[in-house]
C-alpha cells in the first residue's frame, strides 16, 4: 500500500456522488478510475482505484492529490491540468494520454476532460501488469484448445469483460493484432461469437490452484 510522507493511510473515496452522468458511470468501469480536480485532488473513485492504490505501485494518493511515483509526479500533473483546462472551456471530446514507466511495468493514464465550472477531469488506468488473469486459466485454456500464450491471455481476458480496444491497451498491442487472436481463439474453440465463447469458457471448472 502507499503512504504519503505522514505515514497515513489514503483517504480514497467510496465512489463519491459526482454531478452529471459521470458519477453514476464510474462503477461500471472495470479499470480503476478517478475524478480529480484541476490539482490533481481526488473527488471521486471507483472500487476498482481503490484496490489498485492499495496494490500497485505506479501512482500514490498523498495530502489527498493522485500523483505518479518513481518522479511521474510532473507527468500526471501535466496530464490533469491539460483536461482540467480543456474542462473549464467545455470541451470534453479530447482524451489525453500519459504513459508511466517503472521495472518493466508500463502503465498509460487516459484522462478526459468533464464539464465543469472548476475543471474536473476523468482519470482511467491500464495497467499491463496489474490484476493479470491467473497462470493456472492461462494454462487450463492453453491445454484443452491448444492456444497459443497469446491466445490464452486474449480468451482470459474476453472472459473477464474486457472489450478488444481494452486488450489491446493492457497488451500494449494494436487492435488489429487483439482481433486476429481474438479469430484464432473462436475458431480453435469452434464458436462463431464472442458471446459463445465467453459461455463456453465459463463452463470449465476453476483450475485446481483457484479453488
Amino acid at each position: 500500500m502507499s503512504f504519503d510522507n505522514n505515514n497515513e493511510k489514503p483517504a480514497l473515496a467510496d465512489a463519491q456522488p459526482v454531478a452529471g452522468a459521470t458519477g453514476a458511470l464510474l462503477p461500471f468501469i472495470p479499470q480503476p478510475a478517478f475524478v480529480l480536480d484541476r490539482t490533481g485532488a481526488l473527488l471521486a473513485n471507483n472500487a476498482t482505484a481503490r484496490e489498485y492504490l492499495e496494490t500497485a505501485r505506479c501512482l500514490v494518493l498523498t495530502a489527498g492529490r493522485l500523483q505518479g511515483a518513481h518522479g511521474h509526479a510532473r507527468a500526471v500533473q501535466a496530464l490533469v491540468e491539460g483536461c482540467a483546462t480543456a474542462s473549464y472551456r467545455g470541451g470534453s471530446d479530447a482524451v489525453r494520454y500519459a504513459t508511466l514507466e517503472h521495472q518493466g511495468s508500463r502503465v498509460l493514464l487516459a484522462g478526459s476532460p468533464l464539464p465543469s465550472p472548476g475543471g474536473t477531469t476523468l482519470l482511467v488506468v491500464f495497467d499491463s501488469q496489474w490484476r493479470q488473469p491467473s497462470t493456472s486459466r492461462v494454462q487450463q485454456f492453453r491445454g484443452l484448445f491448444g492456444f497459443t500464450g497469446a491466445e490464452a491471455l486474449v480468451a482470459a481476458r474476453i472472459l473477464e469483460g474486457y472489450s478488444v480496444k481494452q486488450i489491446a491497451t493492457l497488451q500494449a498491442t494494436s487492435e488489429a493484432t487483439v482481433r486476429t487472436q481474438v479469430a484464432r481463439v473462436l475458431a480453435k474453440t469452434g464458436m462463431s461469437r464472442q458471446a459463445d465463447l465467453i459461455r463456453l469458457l465459463a463452463t470449465l471448472p476453476c483450475p485446481k490452484s483457484e479453488n
